[in-house]
């Protein structure tokens, strides 16, 4: 029964029996204790659907804090991770400028070798260039003298070519006279 089905309650007449203001009074009662009751039965299923709709956000909000904790912590992993590597790089770059730094030296030192074995070369091929100088002016007058002394020694063996010669020729002119020989008359 709810609150309406008591209000429309007509209770019949009667001589002996209860007084109708008394029950009047009674239904009025048991009608406001009724309100108040669903008054209550509604705020309790409003109080009731708050607490799950807060049991709800409670847990949202507890998986929410969850995930931040999670990314809070992911977060650290990562600041730590970049800060390991950071620390690891800048190790290596001083490592490298350290290496840069002897690799600098080693340059000004072949650098300065370079230009001592340039200068020392310049020196050497100009001492070679003189000494070609002189040895090719020697090689020229040698040449000179051996071409002087060639044609000394081609105009002498001419000479001598010619004198060899007037000789073989005597020699034949002798040959070819006749030879008389005391025992034969038969010239030869």
């Amino acid at each position: 029964m709810n609150i309406d089905e008591v209000r429309s309650v007509q209770l019949p007449k009667a001589w002996r029996g209860y007084a109708r203001t008394a029950v009047d009074e009674l239904v009025a009662q048991l009608t406001d204790a009724l309100e108040q009751l669903e008054a209550a039965s509604a705020v309790r299923t409003e109080l009731e659907q708050r607490l799950q709709q807060t049991t709800a956000d409670r847990d949202e909000l507890a998986r929410t804090v969850e995930a931040v904790t999670q990314e809070r912590e992911d977060f650290v992993a990562a600041v730590e991770e970049i800060k390991t590597e950071r620390e690891a790089r800048a190790a290596y770059t001083e490592r490298l400028e350290q290496e840069l730094g002897r690799y600098r030296e080693l340059e000004q030192s072949l650098t300065g070798a370079i230009v001592a074995a340039e200068r020392s070369g310049n020196d050497a091929r100009a001492h070679a260039d003189r000494e070609a100088l002189l040895v090719l002016e020697q090689a020229r007058a040698d040449a000179r003298k051996i071409l002087y002394q060639a044609s000394s020694e081609r105009e002498r063996l001419l000479a001598d070519l010619q004198r060899i010669r007037s000789m073989l020729a005597s020699a034949q002119a002798a040959l070819d006279e006749p030879v008389f020989d005391n025992s034969t008359e038969v010239p030869r």
